[in-house]
């Protein structure tokens, strides 16, 4: 085969292969003003279409997309205005029925900075790879693995600590928390080696024998020597009666 055809091939599959970009309108939603207003528990009650609690995600940072599908929950997008400027790194909870996306109003502005919420800008976003979104899902694995859509109701998951919110919270794109404002670090290896188990009557009896044998000189006292002691006795005993007699 023609090494330069070859290559022209394999190009074309790689390039084919990477995720293309989308366009459309971008609109804002005022997750983090109804956060706020409803309050972590009445918002849960109504969740977006994949079904994660809203107290367990960074609303700053979450968008509604049209046309949403069971595969495209928890994916994560990069986003950014049309003609080009900052990228946003949002994830994907619900639906919206208008083309594009409907996101945050922090990210909305973080993507165009200075434009009227109010006023629906041209944007463009792909999917990419989910650690980009690392910090923005904190919820249990049933809402936050992507590609699932989580049907159970908020009073049957386990009650986990709410998320952070804010634009700059991973803002480097880093999954840098698995767990409600809790920051993962290396872990170092530490091996542990099991102690034997003692009862606690072995072990007060120890104690006391070393402090015994710490604190008292060492006595052996046989049988023998206690006879040795009584006749002893006895003989003084009977000398001293003789004098007296």
């Amino acid at each position: 085969m023609n090494m330069g055809f070859y290559a022209f091939v394999t190009i074309l599959i790689t390039s084919s292969a990477a995720e293309q970009w989308s366009t459309g309108r971008c609109t804002y939603h005022p997750y983090e003003d109804d956060y706020n207003k409803l309050g972590p528990s009445t918002y849960d009650n109504s969740p977006g279409w994949c079904g994660i609690r809203y107290s367990k995600l960074n609303v700053a940072r979450i968008t509604a997309v049209h046309g949403l599908g069971e595969s495209q929950c928890n994916q994560c997008l990069e986003m950014m205005n049309a003609n080009g400027g900052p990228t946003v790194y949002v994830l994907a909870v619900d639906q919206k029925g208008d083309p594009g996306l409907d996101v945050a109003k922090a990210s909305f502005m973080a993507t165009f900075p200075g434009a009227n919420p109010l006023d629906p800008q041209n944007c463009k976003w792909r999917p990419v790879e989910p650690s980009k979104c690392g910090t923005i899902c904190y919820g249990t694995k049933e809402e936050c693995t992507p590609g699932k859509r989580n049907l159970l109701p908020g009073y049957l998951l386990p009650s986990m600590p709410n998320a952070p919110i804010g634009i700059d919270v991973g803002k480097s794109g880093e999954n840098t928390s698995s767990n409600p404002k809790t920051e993962v670090t290396k872990e170092s290896t530490t091996t542990t080696v099991n102690q034997p188990v003692l009862p606690s009557k072995t072990v007060t009896s120890i104690r006391t024998a070393i402090v015994q044998s710490t604190t008292q000189p060492s006595i052996t006292v046989t049988y023998s020597s206690i006879i040795d002691v009584v006749s002893n006795t006895k003989t003084t005993s009977e000398a001293v009666n003789s004098k007296h007699v």
